[in-house]
């Protein structure tokens, strides 16, 4: 490795650092929205059986779904409290930072308002893929449950046409 390949390795590094850093508030506007999509009565709450469902319709097992479930009830009484919630997936998302890109980000169908971006990481996370418009407005996220070793697709939608976006990706939380 010559020294300008290591340079250009540790830019890469510190850019990806700040991109995590800047994509904080995007994931938290997507945990809010999830949480209060299956938020029926807006009561701050959702049950177990809920969150059970959300996390197999992101492509978890039923053993992962049971695990993931069981530590996200925190007060063991079957509702899981957004408060509570929040608190908890951010506190992993601390301790998964450290998530290695096995193959991508392969960019894949775009249009003009949606945009599929391939990518594999090494070991089970919740991955958000944000995009940012370049000159400024709302980014655009879609949250994953990675496998270890298993290519998944982000779809990115109600994208602006005529838009240029940086994407980026960062984690949310180990189970």
């Amino acid at each position: 490795c010559s020294s300008e390949h290591l340079l250009f390795l540790r830019q890469q590094q510190q850019q990806q650092q700040q991109q995590r850093a800047a994509t904080t508030m995007a994931m938290m506007c997507d945990v809010v929205a999830r949480f209060k999509r299956y938020d029926e009565n807006g009561d701050g709450t959702i049950d177990k059986r809920k969150l059970f469902e959300v996390m197999r319709l992101v492509g978890l097992s039923e053993a992962e779904c049971d695990n993931l479930c069981t530590q996200a009830d925190l007060d063991k009484d079957s509702v899981i409290k957004y408060e509570k919630f929040v608190a908890w997936i951010f506190s992993h998302a601390q301790a998964s930072s450290e998530v290695m890109v096995l193959c991508g980000p392969v960019i894949g169908t775009v249009t003009e308002s949606t945009a599929n971006v391939m990518l594999e990481v090494d070991e089970f996370v919740f991955m958000t893929c944000t995009a940012t418009p370049v000159g400024g407005g709302t980014p655009i996220c879609a949250t994953c449950a990675m496998q270890q070793g298993v290519p998944r697709v982000f779809q990115l939608k109600d994208l602006a046409p005529a838009t240029t976006y940086v994407v980026s990706f960062s984690p949310l939380a180990k189970p």
